[in-house]
């Protein structure tokens, strides 16, 4: 790690590729809010609906099975294509089928719209994660990771309180598609701004031809150090889904919180949330840059992050709501920081002109635990509580933790340059 990095992103100036990450943030912050105002409205557009229990399980179900399925094929694609593109197409795509859910008259509808929804959304972390090891050096990774990940948060934090506001002003169907308009308004700041760079691929025009082999599935699924983030992606990812899609309704149900309350408190889990994603990042940047290679930086936050997980449990077991929500928001910081670091491996061991690809698989891994989660949890909070699926939440990270450390390969950084062939990691 002495020498100077030489990727493509000592073409672009600093203030250009944080205005981009910038970008990317909002991305994630529109991404969010077309997700998660779903679970927010669900009290309302239920009952309209007449949605059951089970029904909302497996539409939630429908979206993921979309979402995980579709990580692999945007991967490729935007290494294909390039990242302007790529992202383009996705935002357009995914604000679009949030506007559908306005026309929804039933589960199957609903179901139907909350799947072209997981189509598109995907590509948005496949994008951004191709953009970082593009962009920036390894000591700056992690915190540009952290940066457009909090999006998610700030998406997360905003949306209960803008939701019920749009629902109580104008209704919930009129909610989904006002929120859905701000995605196509974010396409032009995005055009403007990344006409000069993108990461290559047929559709770029502005740079030089650079190498690109995406890497095909079966090779990917040969790779050690593929397996090392897949399976901790598919056994800690759940934990995000959970308290995505069955916090609002725990804290209705429940705890008995209104609209209005939903609307006041949700929010604070998301911020501890957002302080989890950039701190995350920003500390094991530190460590990088204090000469520690960037996977034992990495682990260095990974580990205090899984064993904190199991005390949450201890929070919310408390059933009062104050405490709930302290536990959440504990749970949500250590999910965050855990993540951002898991992520940023992505770039660290792989190069970039394949690391789109390769987030696709690890993301797919990361939908593939919410879609055995989410077709679980509706029938183990009707047949036994709510109390269950905390418990099974707050251990997922400390197995998480064992598979990491078991495989993970010491030693395995991807060279400096990012379009260096990666057949050397192919085989570890």
């Amino acid at each position: 790690m002495g020498a100077r990095w030489q990727g493509p992103g000592r073409l672009v100036p600093p203030d250009r590729r944080w205005w981009l990450i910038g970008l990317f943030f909002l991305a994630t912050a529109i991404n969010s809010i077309d997700r998660q105002i779903f679970a927010v409205l669900a009290p309302l557009f239920s009952i309209d609906l007449k949605i059951t229990e089970v029904q909302y399980g497996f539409i939630v179900q429908a979206f993921l099975v979309a979402y995980t399925v579709m990580f692999v094929v945007s991967g490729y694609l935007i290494d294909r294509f390039g990242t302007r593109l790529g992202m383009a197409v996705c935002m357009a795509w995914w604000s679009t089928a949030a506007a559908l859910h306005a026309l929804a008259r039933g589960a199957l509808s609903m179901g139907v719209f909350r799947f072209l929804l997981g189509v598109g959304e995907s590509g948005n972390f496949t994008a951004a994660a191709k953009a970082v090891s593009e962009w920036f050096p390894p000591e700056e990774r992690s915190l540009a990771t952290g940066i457009y990940s909090a999006g998610s948060l700030v998406g997360a934090t905003v949306c209960p309180v803008l939701s019920v506001w749009l629902a109580a002003a104008f209704g919930w169907r009129k909610a989904f598609f006002l929120t859905a308009a701000v995605g196509l308004l974010w396409l032009v700041p995005w055009q403007f701004l990344s006409r000069h760079r993108d990461g290559g691929g047929a559709g770029d025009r502005s740079t030089a031809p650079v190498q690109r082999r995406p890497l095909r599935l079966r090779t990917l699924l040969r790779t050690r150090n593929v397996h090392a983030l897949f399976w901790p992606r598919v056994i800690s990812e759940p934990v995000w889904w959970f308290y995505i899609f069955w916090l609002p309704k725990y804290l209705k149900d429940v705890q008995h919180f209104t609209m209005a309350q939903l609307g006041y408190t949700l929010w604070i889990p998301y911020v501890a949330a957002d302080a989890g994603s950039l701190l995350g990042g920003y500390f094991s940047g530190i460590f990088v840059k204090r000469g520690h290679s960037p996977v034992s930086a990495r682990r260095f936050i990974l580990i205090p992050c899984a064993l904190v997980m199991p005390v949450t449990l201890l929070l919310v077991l408390k059933v009062s709501a104050v405490m709930v929500l302290a536990g959440a928001s504990l749970a949500l910081f250590a999910h965050m920081a855990w993540k951002v670091n898991l992520v940023t491996l992505t770039n660290d061991l792989f190069p970039a002109a394949q690391v789109a690809s390769v987030s696709g698989v690890l993301a797919m891994g990361a939908g593939l635990g919410g879609v055995i989660f989410a077709g679980m949890a509706g029938i183990i909070v009707k047949l036994q509580s709510y109390s269950v699926l905390f418990g099974v939440v707050a251990l997922l990270h400390p197995c998480a933790l064992a598979v990491v450390s078991r495989l993970l390969r010491r030693g395995g950084e991807a060279p400096t340059h990012p379009y260096v062939s990666s057949s050397s990691f192919q085989r570890q």
